[in-house]
């Protein structure tokens, strides 16, 4: 359904989702959302459902957030203990993007996978647009990968992990 909001970070906000049942186990929502303060987020979610095989595939960008800009020319004077983080906040592009790519495999009736992949283009991002699943907390972002052998006497499991740390500068601990 078409949602309308407010905050006072991002101004008024306008969500009109599109949905398409491409078929009986594909679908692709395309969500545009205005947010006055900030410009166009345009977000896409492709969902899969095979016999061995499910999972989905999301990106969301934003061209130029207005409202990103204003932090990055402010930072410098409100945050003046942190210049590391200043330089980094001042690399990081106005075009702000989100990527996540899940996918669960079942090859046979002992072995299995999964993949879990998760992007961000800066350390502000959720801040901006809202909370992820896939945090474990509000700085770490989740990658990972696995698979598994399950039977009656024997269960295997290769993991590999990584995590993401998110530092944004106005939660960054300020040390003397």
């Amino acid at each position: 359904y078409p949602t309308f909001g407010y905050s006072s970070g991002s101004g008024f906000n306008f969500t009109l989702p599109y949905y398409f049942n491409l078929a009986p186990n594909y679908d692709f929502t395309f969500t545009p959302k205005y947010i006055s303060n900030r410009g166009f987020l345009l977000s896409g979610l492709f969902r899969y459902l095979t016999k061995k095989n499910n999972g989905f595939l999301s990106l969301s960008v934003i061209p130029y957030d207005r409202e990103f800009n204003y932090f990055q020319e402010t930072a410098a004077s409100d945050y003046p203990n942190l210049p590391i983080y200043q330089r980094q906040l001042q690399n990081d592009s106005t075009t702000r993007a989100y990527f996540a790519f899940q996918n669960n495999t079942i090859f046979n009736t002992h072995w299995s996978s999964a993949i879990n992949l998760n992007y961000v283009t800066d350390d502000y991002y959720f801040q901006s647009f809202g909370g992820n699943t896939q945090l474990t907390d509000t700085d770490q972002l989740y990658n990972g990968a696995n698979i598994e052998y399950n039977s009656e006497h024997w269960h295997f499991l290769g993991l590999l992990q990584h995590y993401e740390i998110l530092h944004p500068i106005n939660e960054a601990p300020i040390l003397d």
